[in-house]
């Protein structure tokens, strides 16, 4: 599963119309999270939700930090609300998929990541993960269509190709398979 971390490794927008104390708090963020001091960067995005309630990707950092450091229930908290503040943010839906996937809430991250390719239909990593779901709830053709959706999107995707090898393998069509596996390996 791969998390979006664009939200932190971009932490600080190139923009003027941040206050010095706003642009002060991001790049200690910023420092802290590069210096792997999870607890002092959550501790400076705990500042900035405060002062600035309504700016979802905040509470998106808080959520990706809360993650790393095994508080999924906070970071699920955090994700659902910066999608309350921002019902646009595909990476929140999107990364809240990747969050109940791997606590086993597979319909729940079909559900979210349903939400994020609504928001945004070229999200590659959307579709591979819903067929990753897919296959884990054993409905096959689903997973074989996401998988499919994943490599027009990014031709070049091996887990792609692999996954959707392990799926016809899992149909009995071999030819399929070693197919799709001959294809990841060219990756």
């Amino acid at each position: 599963m791969e998390i979006n971390h664009k939200i932190i490794n971009n932490v600080i927008p190139n923009s003027t119309d941040f206050e010095n104390d706003e642009l002060s708090l991001l790049a200690l963020v910023n420092k802290n999270y590069q210096e792997k001091n999870f607890t002092g960067a959550l501790n400076y995005l705990t500042k900035l939700t405060i002062t600035f309630p309504n700016k979802p990707e905040y509470f998106s950092g808080m959520a990706i930090i809360q993650k790393i450091m095994g508080d999924y229930l906070e970071a699920e908290k955090n994700y659902k609300k910066s999608i309350e503040i921002d019902p646009r943010l595909y990476e929140g839906y999107y990364n809240l998929g990747i969050l109940v996937y791997e606590q086993g809430k597979i319909n729940e991250a079909v559900t979210y990541f349903w939400k994020a390719i609504d928001i945004k239909p070229d999200l590659y990593l959307a579709y591979y993960n819903l067929g990753n779901a897919y296959k884990e709830r054993n409905e096959l053709t689903l997973s074989i269509n996401c998988y499919k959706k994943t490599i027009d999107l990014k031709i070049d995707y091996d887990d792609a190709h692999y996954n959707l090898g392990v799926v016809f393998e899992k149909k009995r069509e071999l030819a399929k398979a070693i197919e799709s596996y001959e294809t990841a390996i060219q990756f």
